[in-house]
């Protein structure tokens, strides 16, 4: 987490947005990994949401040309809306960043942000609509012989059913 902010203030010295915002991306990965291991929704701080909210921004802003970093950076943000409670809000971001991986054409990305719209659609109690994204991320982990993204998708087709 230092080594990453860190990182940031030097990028932001040199004037390297680009490199600021790959660094910004790594940090709020950190926090997001630490508020999780420390027991998810009782441990969310509002810097951290601002901090993902920022890095969403700044990724559409520098960045506007990589997809992937932005698609990233709104899988990131509707992770933690999602574990927030913030359901609506997360569908908008997964569905942003669902729309960014299919656009780069990257499957492995895709298929995760699929999933979680899944959860998200689940936790709204939408069911079809559950069922649909979570039939869309499970083709596109067998195109990619993923087992374990398989198993999550039979996992959430469990909690649908």
């Amino acid at each position: 987490m230092r080594s990453a902010d860190r990182a940031v203030r030097l990028y932001r010295q040199v004037g390297d947005k680009h490199g600021e915002v790959d660094a910004q991306l790594v940090a709020v990965r950190a926090q997001f990994a630490i508020i999780e291991s420390r027991g998810g929704r009782n441990g969310w701080s509002l810097a951290a949401y601002k901090a993902a909210e920022h890095l969403v921004v700044a990724a559409q802003e520098h960045r506007r040309h990589d997809k992937v970093c932005i698609g990233d950076t709104r899988l990131l943000l509707a992770r933690m809306l999602f574990e927030m409670g913030s359901l609506k809000r997360a569908e908008v971001e997964v569905k942003a960043a669902a729309r960014a991986f299919r656009s780069c054409q990257d499957l492995r990305r895709r298929a995760e942000a699929l999933l979680l719209w899944s959860e998200v659609n689940l936790g709204r109690e939408h069911l079809q609509e559950a069922r649909v994204e979570a039939g869309r991320a499970a083709e596109l982990f067998d195109q990619l012989a993923d087992g374990g993204g398989a198993a999550r998708v039979l996992s959430l087709h469990d909690r649908i059913s």
